[in-house]
């Protein structure tokens, strides 16, 4: 049998060069080496388990780190008891199997050996997938540490799943699984529910790993949370090997996507199109769609424009698009889609009356959105996503660079503010708001150095975020940035108020000009002989990022508000669209120190729109999805930038 342990020692001879190659330390790491003082960390008994073999990656102490290399092959000379010793258990491997359990210590779902390490390096050597192991688990400090928190989150799922065969990266993932198969993690699961999720886990994990997702930079867990999004976790046990095997030929360019650290393009203009053409150009390239023919389209709406101000700023902008184009556009409009079966049904209707754009206007609708565009992804229809920061390959996404505006609306509000202090309302922690935030407080500061943002969400359960403001005294107020049609009122954009005499006087508003924005994705889509449509990788989500200078954001001032504050306003959304001002470029401080000092860089785009801090003259935080009224809780799971659930 030594000459087993020889091919064994090849491998391990093979990775010890690649990883010296690399620079890395060549032998299987030292958990006691690792982490300092690991021993004073409180230990937890888990008792007899089978764990996978995977995630043994090294031992305990460092006693035996130099008999193996990293991927756990012997390097010792043949000529050693160590090399006999190994063949030995291989020969009882081959003939008995190996069966005593191993002794080993967990951190942070990693496994490191204390006795039988040749047992596990047997084991690795004939590709076992598991071994059964005595296991003690070693508990990290709590901290903010994305990893650390990672870690508490699967030991949540431990409780009521004990399985390590589920590895989730992504932020809250674990309780979104539980989710998904309509459990949670609250209350204990049933002894036949777990044995059918590791079941579902483990045949998905082997049809992934025979498609090349090893290959992909990417947990088998989160490609696990893509598939279910998807298909049901039983479909995995019922359906054949070869049908699975389609769905994730189908969905691999979102696994790709996922897998990709830069995975979104964003494009912050859009291209330039002659609206104009004459007879000559006519006659060349005659147009795709008439009043005969028209680009048939569908917008849907979470709730109504008469209830909602955000659905109004978008029926606005599908008014526009059909007054502009004419009869060459026959858009309809889906009211009352927020509840999933509902989208599923109207997106359906859509595709079936023949529509070619279909647009949801809500992050909340993302998912559905994208199991549409997946299902009819050999259909001509195209899905757009009014959202940010939600790459997926198969639909495009849609948003407003309103921080431009916002920061225009901080320094109007700075002139306004005798006492320095400014009310801002918000609605939603998720993605691009809080750089909303954070330009309304830079743009204040710009104007008056002592200006407080006293921050309020309207979404805060059992919280009446005017009548904090009212308490406080704060009369300077930037709220929503659009009224309902059934409102009369000027409490919206900034506006002063006197508490006492219960008076509103609106100063300005920002403007999300949804028709314009509108207006150019449909030409864009329209004038296809004219425009090379943009391209991307399979593993990368395009999402149309505009602002000022495709005059897609505005500020609106008041008839009321002075000459010399509408002089102001100009002067800096002119700064904005011609390039001269950045809202996110010099000193910048968070409540927890410099963000960016004088003469850095601007912030990039995705620091931008992934903001989770809150500049240091904001007195407020950003709150949790459990923290929020049930009805913003799943946009801000969704596209919130914390994800701590309860």
């Amino acid at each position: 049998m030594l000459e087993t342990y020889e091919r064994a020692r090849k491998l391990g001879e093979k990775e010890y060069r690649k990883q010296v190659a690399e620079g890395r330390y060549p032998y299987v790491p030292s958990l006691d080496y690792m982490v300092h003082d690991v021993d004073r960390l409180p230990q937890v008994k888990v008792g007899l388990i089978e764990i996978p073999l995977s995630l043994v990656v090294g031992t305990k102490t460092v006693g035996r780190t130099n008999a193996f290399a990293r991927n756990y092959m012997p390097v010792l000379t043949e000529k050693s008891e160590f090399a006999v010793k190994w063949s030995n258990l291989y020969e009882y491997q081959v003939n008995e199997g190996i069966q005593d359990p191993v002794k080993v210590f967990e951190f942070m779902g990693r496994f490191y050996i204390q006795e039988g390490n040749k047992r596990v390096s047997v084991l690795k050597f004939v590709d076992a997938p598991s071994i059964m192991a005595d296991v003690t688990r070693i508990l990290p400090e709590k901290s903010d540490d994305p990893e650390v928190t990672g870690y508490y989150e699967f030991l949540e799922f431990f409780k009521v799943c004990p399985t390590y065969e589920l590895r989730i990266s992504t932020p809250g993932g674990y309780r979104h699984f539980a989710g998904l198969i309509g459990l949670n993690l609250d209350n204990p699961w049933s002894d036949n529910t777990i044995m059918d999720v590791k079941s579902a886990i483990s045949v998905f994990e082997r049809a992934f790993k025979a498609k090349g997702g090893e290959r992909l930079d990417i947990e088998s867990g989160d490609a696990l949370l893509i598939y279910l999004h998807f298909y049901r976790l039983d479909s995995l046990l019922n359906d054949s090997d070869e049908v699975i095997s389609r769905r994730l030929t189908k969905l691999w360019n979102e696994f790709m996507t996922a897998a990709n650290d830069d995975n979104l393009e964003l494009v912050e203009q859009p291209e330039r199109i002659n609206e104009e053409k004459g007879l000559l150009d006519f006659l060349i390239h005659p147009p795709a769609y008439t009043s005969q023919k028209p680009l048939k389209a569908a917008f849907m709406y979470e709730k109504t424009p008469e209830s909602s101000s955000w659905n109004y700023m978008h029926e606005l902008g599908r008014n526009h698009v059909m007054e502009v184009f004419g009869g060459t556009v026959d858009i309809s409009r889906y009211d009352d889609t927020g509840v999933d079966e509902v989208l599923a049904e109207r997106i359906d209707e859509a595709v079936s009356d023949g529509c070619e754009l279909i647009f949801t206007t809500s992050p909340s609708q993302m998912p559905r959105t994208l199991r549409a565009a997946v299902h009819y992804s050999d259909q001509p229809v195209h899905f757009l996503n009014c959202s940010v920061n939600l790459p997926h390959n198969a639909l495009r996404s849609y948003y407003c660079r309103i921080h431009e505006a916002k920061f225009v609306m901080g320094a109007l509000a700075a002139t306004e503010a005798d006492d320095h202090r400014i009310g801002y309302r918000a609605d939603y922690p998720i993605y691009g708001a809080i750089a909303g935030i954070n330009a309304f407080a830079l743009g204040a500061a710009m104007i008056d150095p002592q200006a407080k943002i006293y921050l309020e969400w309207a979404t805060m359960k059992d919280h009446d975020w005017k009548q904090s403001f009212r308490e406080q005294g704060i009369s300077v107020i930037s709220g929503s940035d659009m009224i309902r049609p059934q409102e009369m009122t000027r409490e919206y954009g900034l506006y002063r108020i006197d508490h006492a005499a219960d008076e509103v006087r609106h100063i300005a508003a920002p403007l999300w000009d949804w028709g314009r924005f509108y207006e150019l994705l449909f030409r864009r889509f329209m004038d296809k002989q004219r425009v090379e449509r943009v391209k991307v990788a399979d593993d990368v989500g395009l999402n149309y990022w505009w602002g000022m200078d495709a005059g897609v954001v505005g500020v609106v001032n008041s008839v009321r508000t002075s000459y010399h504050t509408r002089r102001l306003s100009d002067f800096l959304c002119t700064s904005i669209r011609e390039g001269r001002l950045f809202p996110f470029e010099g000193e910048i401080h968070s409540a927890e120190g410099t963000v960016r000092e004088a003469g850095d860089p601007r912030l990039s785009n995705e620091e931008i729109i992934t903001m989770d801090w809150l500049c240091d003259n904001i007195i407020g935080e950003i709150p949790y999805p459990d923290e929020l009224v049930e009805g913003a809780r799943l946009s801000t799971y969704i596209s919130g930038v914390r994800q701590r659930m309860a």
